[in-house]
């Protein structure tokens, strides 16, 4: 995606981004910084992408970018600090220097756009010059692992009313709406085993038993969904239109899980909207379970004390605290077992029940001193036993 995509998005009224381009950053004369950092391998040890958009002239433009390794080393680095500095009469390029990996010759430049990554530019041998065959194959081919990662990170923002209708077919990977739900749906079932195990997934959440799902299709090679529902006395075809928020949201989910390559990081905002309470841990256990199957990253953001309470004490030390520091205003993110006195705070209530009753913000905001903290106990524990003489405890 280029960077003027992103602009034309922020400015349509359903975009994901609230306020306007300027409200991306904290400070707007400094950029935002993004990191990909790989695991080293025997292939490369070139792993580290740094990327840093800023907004110069009005509009968002890639200051900085490079790919490095653990030592320190680039591979590849952007020469001028200011990428909008006008090269040739065109203010829209970015001059990069690339090592050419033999220490007997000078680094090459090359000219590329500032309106999209140069990782995703370097496809081409036809960019480098012809002497530098050795940089021309490294550079490209580590451009290339870079955007394989990161196209196998896929985000799931469900919008149930984008799923209600028909979808043209063939489609392999869920859109981030869920509005090509049917299309995915039906080409992936027509693998069993993922069918069963969608079958599956679905059959945590309601009370009725769904036994299939087929779908509808048309001369015009659209289709749509329908489930198979199984009562005592009744079976009803109920089609994706009349399908609950809840059950588009698990079938949505499903879908993602189900067609996502292997080791892929995939991002699921608020995944327990729609669904009771009492079928959210079925739920994360099945996700759980493919997950771990797939060998798929899963990221859930929740505000949801049921989910929480759902995750199991193995994984509490993957749960990660999102909150706004009472100070600065800006937002923090820590690790929920990286919090002070860690043990003292899940010693009091489930996890769900500290974020109702306001104790995870407390443990996360307190920014007392050991020392202090240390004073405030010992002064607790003399209230304490002078409350305690006169028979009464305090409060």
């Amino acid at each position: 995606m280029r960077l003027e995509d992103i602009e034309q998005a922020i400015k349509k009224d359903d975009s994901y981004i609230r306020g306007n381009i300027r409200d991306l950053f904290k400070d707007i004369a400094k950029p935002i910084t993004f990191t990909c950092h790989l695991p080293q391998s025997e292939e490369s040890n070139w792993n580290i992408l740094t990327l840093k958009i800023g907004y110069k002239k009005d509009r968002l433009v890639f200051e900085e970018e490079k790919i490095s390794n653990d030592a320190g080393l680039s591979l590849y680095h952007t020469e001028n600090k200011h990428p909008s500095a006008t090269f040739y009469g065109y203010p829209d390029l970015v001059s990069v220097s690339c090592n050419n990996l033999d220490s007997k010759k000078t680094r090459t430049s090359i000219l590329c756009s500032n309106q999209r990554p140069a990782f995703y530019q370097f496809e081409s041998p036809s960019l480098f010059h012809n002497d530098d065959k050795n940089s021309q194959f490294i550079i490209i081919a580590i451009s290339r692992i870079f955007r394989m990662n990161l196209r196998n990170i896929f985000f799931l923002y469900p919008n149930t009313n984008t799923m209600r209708g028909y979808a043209t077919s063939g489609d392999h990977q869920i859109k981030e709406d869920g509005s090509n739900l049917s299309s995915v749906l039906s080409t992936i079932c027509k693998n069993s085993d993922v069918k069963r195990n969608l079958l599956e997934i679905i059959r945590s959440i309601p009370k009725q038993d769904i036994k299939d799902i087929s779908f509808i299709k048309t001369d015009r090679n659209d289709v749509m969904l329908r489930i198979h529902e199984f009562f005592e006395k009744n079976n009803k075809k109920i089609d994706v239109p009349l399908l609950s928020d809840g059950t588009l949201r698990v079938l949505c989910i499903g879908a993602m899980l189900l067609s996502a390559d292997k080791k892929s990081l995939i991002i699921i905002e608020e995944m327990d909207n729609g669904i009771h309470p009492s079928r959210v841990k079925s739920l994360l256990q099945k996700i759980s379970e493919i997950a771990l199957k797939r060998s798929l990253q899963i990221l859930i953001s929740t505000h949801n004390p049921a989910l929480l309470d759902a995750v199991d004490d193995a994984e509490l030390k993957n749960v990660i605290c999102c909150y706004r520091d009472s100070e600065q205003g800006d937002s923090r993110i820590t690790r929920l077992t990286d919090i002070r006195r860690f043990p003292e705070l899940m010693a009091q209530d489930s996890l769900g029940q500290l974020v109702t009753n306001q104790k995870l913000d407390f443990f996360l905001k307190d920014k007392r001193s050991e020392e202090e903290y240390m004073a405030s106990a010992l002064a607790w524990i003399k209230e304490l036993r002078e409350a305690t003489k006169d028979g009464y405890l305090p409060h």
